[in-house]
């Protein structure tokens, strides 16, 4: 019960001696008269609030949930916005518990969402290991706190609630190296295969090293029968193969198909 009407006090917010259905002040007003005015400086307001309509999701009276609510969240969150989970078969877990409030402020604040901190730290705030901290390279979004650049906050199509699968996700930000492409390396069609999306400790954010990478499809022995690979040591495979596309169907880079004209100083 809120504590006026438990005490019968229905003048402290009713006023006058032919008590009307009508608050002595307009709402919400009235309600700061003994709460607190939340909206400080915030800079975001939920639209109910910015309007004056406390009592589109508060009983001013009594109620069966707590905070004197309509509804249980996220029924009453639901009675304005669309369904979130409704937009794909995987669900952010977050969501997917029913608890909006975990990560939106009902009222105001500085974010935008209604969010109660910024996206980087929402997210940190259940997933320490994603921001890449100890990462030596770290992915753009990621150093910037985007989150939202690949990821659907609630619900998505795609595993790990990204936007698109890969690599069409990545062609939002990098160049697409496929379309003119005359050989392709296997592998391309995912990037995260041998890149790490949010951070690594070498360099590409490549998950291992280029040869250890390289080893995990392709047999040393393989590799070490090849007649051009005689003598080569521990150099990158990159060094004579580009990793992602060629004219070559070995993906050989020019300088490394003729070598002598590569090293040859010009006249």
């Amino acid at each position: 019960m809120h504590p006026p009407y438990a005490e019968g006090k229905c003048a402290q917010c009713h006023g006058g001696d032919m008590m009307t259905a009508e608050p002595r002040v307009p709402v919400p007003q009235l309600c700061f008269t003994c709460h607190k005015d939340f909206f400080g400086n915030n800079k975001v307001k939920h639209q109910p609030v910015d309007n004056g309509e406390c009592l589109s999701c508060h009983d001013p009276h009594q109620s069966p949930n707590k905070r004197l609510l309509l509804k249980t969240v996220p029924s009453l969150c639901l009675t304005c916005h669309d369904d979130p989970l409704a937009a794909g078969k995987v669900k952010h877990q977050a969501v997917e518990s029913g608890d909006c409030l975990d990560c939106h402020a009902p009222h105001a604040t500085n974010f935008k969402g209604l969010l109660k901190k910024s996206v980087k730290d929402t997210c940190a705030g259940c997933h320490d290991d994603i921001p890449a901290k100890q990462a030596k390279v770290v992915h753009q979004p990621v150093e910037d706190g985007d989150c939202l650049a690949c990821h659907n906050p609630h619900a998505s199509d795609k595993k790990a609630l990204l936007k698109k699968s890969a690599p069409a996700l990545c062609w939002d930000c990098h160049d697409n190296f496929l379309e003119k492409a005359k050989f392709t390396h296997d592998v391309v069609e995912d990037c995260t295969a041998c890149h790490n999306p949010h951070g690594s400790g070498n360099n590409a954010m490549l998950k291992k090293s280029v040869v250890a990478l390289c080893y995990d499809c392709h047999d040393q022995k393989d590799i070490a029968a090849v007649k051009g690979h005689a003598d080569l040591g521990a150099q990158s495979c990159v060094k004579c193969h580009d990793p992602h596309v060629g004219q070559d169907k070995n993906l050989l880079k020019p300088s490394a198909k003729n070598p002598a004209a590569a090293n040859k100083n010009p006249p």
